[in-house]
């Protein structure tokens, strides 16, 4: 038997390591390239897909004003098909699938999580939605 050395160590059993670990495992799609600064607590996305990624940039330059509060910031852009990218605001905070899989959230948690992306989803989308038809709003579907 011999020990087998990984390339990255992640440690998901303590809270102050955890973060850590969520910026090395931090994924993104096969044709997106993602940069962490910490310092700034931004995120920076490239694409290869480049029409996608101006379309999401587009998204975000279109969100009306009571929307952009559900979203991160976008405090930088570029458009241009040779070098698109965004950089938004990045909260370090757990994804659902990490609360899932890695604390033990009690029933009542859930309840209120998806209580909330109801709400926003059902109530204030729908209410967009609803303007859209009056106003024909640039937000895309």
């Amino acid at each position: 038997m011999r020990g087998i050395f990984p390339e990255v160590w992640c440690d998901s059993d303590h809270g102050d390591m955890r973060e850590n670990s969520r910026h090395r495992i931090l994924e993104s799609r096969s044709f997106n390239t993602i940069e962490i600064d910490d310092f700034r607590g931004t995120i920076k996305k490239s694409s290869t897909n480049t029409e996608k990624l101006v379309m999401e940039i587009q998204y975000y330059k279109n969100l009306p004003s009571q929307l952009k509060i559900f979203f991160p910031r976008m405090l930088d852009f570029s458009e241009n098909p040779e070098n698109s990218f965004q950089v938004l605001e990045y909260y370090s905070y757990p994804t659902l699938s990490e609360i899932y899989c890695y604390e033990n959230a009690p029933k009542f948690v859930w309840r209120r999580i998806l209580e909330k992306l109801s709400k926003i989803t059902f109530d204030e989308f729908s209410k967009v939605k609803q303007q859209k038809s009056k106003s024909q709003s640039t937000l895309r579907e």
